[in-house]
C-alpha cells in the first residue's frame, strides 16, 4: 500500500521502498505495492520509465554543467561523449568573460555545497546580477533546465549525493520537481537516503 506524507521527508517503508514528499512523492520502486490493473500498470511503467529517461538526460547536463562552470581551467569543454544538444546547452554557459570575473563559487554554493552556511545564487539570481556575461542566445527555459539538472545531479551524483544508480529506484518524481527543492531537503534526502542505505 502506497503511503502518502506531508513533510519534504519519508522514511523507510519495507526493504526498498522510500517516500518522499513535496508537492510529488518520491518514490524508490517497491515489489511489495499494491496490485493494480494490468492498463493501470502498463500506463505507470510508460510514465516511469519516461521520468527515468528525463532524469538521465538531465543527470548528463547537471554533471557538464558541474565540469564546465566549476573547473578550475578556463572554460572547460564538455567531455566529447556527452549528447550534441546538452554541448549546445552547457557552452551558453561561460561565465567568464575576458573583463569580468564574477565568483562562480556562489552558484556551486547553492546546488553542491550543502555543507555551506551561506545558501549561494541559482543560476536565474545569479543572471539578475551579472546580466552582462549572460550569453546573448541563452534562454530563460535553458537556464530553468540547467536550474533542474544541477539539482538533480545534487542528489544523485557519485561523489556527495546518494549515486546514479539510483535513478533507476525513482518512480514518480520528475526533474521540475528535484528542481522546486529546497537546499535543506535535497541535504536531508541525501543525508536519510545514505543512512538507508548503511542499515
Amino acid at each position: 500500500m502506497l503511503s502518502r506524507m506531508t513533510s519534504a521527508l519519508g522514511s523507510s517503508l519495507g526493504k526498498g521502498s522510500l517516500f518522499i514528499a513535496r508537492r510529488e512523492e518520491f518514490i524508490l520502486e517497491n515489489p511489495a505495492n499494491e496490485s493494480k490493473s494490468k492498463f493501470v500498470e502498463k500506463v505507470n511503467e510508460i510514465e516511469s520509465k519516461s521520468k527515468k529517461e528525463i532524469l538521465y538526460k538531465h543527470f548528463e547536463l547537471g554533471k557538464a554543467l558541474v565540469d564546465h562552470i566549476f573547473s578550475e581551467a578556463e572554460d572547460k569543454s564538455p567531455e566529447e561523449s556527452v549528447d550534441e544538444k546538452i554541448v549546445d546547452i552547457v557552452k551558453k554557459f561561460s561565465l567568464k568573460s575576458f573583463f569580468f570575473h564574477p565568483d562562480v563559487k556562489i552558484i556551486k554554493q547553492h546546488y553542491m555545497e550543502f555543507s555551506e552556511f551561506q545558501r549561494g545564487l541559482t543560476l536565474a539570481e545569479f543572471f539578475d546580477r551579472y546580466p552582462q556575461i549572460r550569453h546573448r542566445e541563452l534562454i530563460s527555459k535553458e537556464i530553468d533546465a540547467a536550474h533542474n539538472a544541477l539539482k538533480v545531479y545534487s542528489i544523485f551524483n557519485d561523489e556527495k549525493g546518494i549515486g546514479k544508480d539510483k535513478i533507476k529506484l525513482t518512480k514518480t518524481f520528475s526533474d521540475s520537481s528535484i528542481g522546486k527543492l529546497t537546499r535543506n531537503e535535497i541535504f536531508n534526502i541525501i543525508e536519510m537516503v545514505k543512512s538507508i542505505s548503511t542499515q
